[in-house]
């Protein structure tokens, strides 16, 4: 599995924050993958974690959840049907240049 990490200038800081921020139950990560099976298995594994997970299993699904709740990451597939990872990237930092967005690939 390849990550690519896209992180605005001088947000690693804010990523680190986001994700160090587990210990106190404080950080949501919203997970974004077309497959089922795979969007389960990283839900369970950031929950085993002590992460507070939300799902979605499309880009477009993702901007809506964006929406209602902001995370302190998004974790997102590169591959998908319809926007895929870079799109949603994109989109995500139009409207939040500080939000971290790690994109995830099976491919490569």
């Amino acid at each position: 599995m390849m990550l690519l990490s896209y992180c605005a200038k001088g947000n690693a800081q804010t990523m680190n924050m986001a994700m160090q921020g587990r210990t106190s139950g404080a950080a949501r990560v919203l997970v974004v993958d077309d497959d089922p099976g795979l969007l389960r298995l990283m839900q369970l594994r950031l929950e085993a974690a002590g992460y507070g997970v939300t799902v979605a299993d499309s880009g477009e699904r993702a901007l809506a959840q964006l929406a209602v709740s902001r995370p302190g990451v998004v974790v997102t597939d590169l591959q998908m049907g319809g926007m895929d990872g870079i799109a949603l990237f994109e989109a995500i930092r139009a409207e939040s240049p500080a939000l971290p967005v790690i994109i995830l690939t099976a491919h490569g």
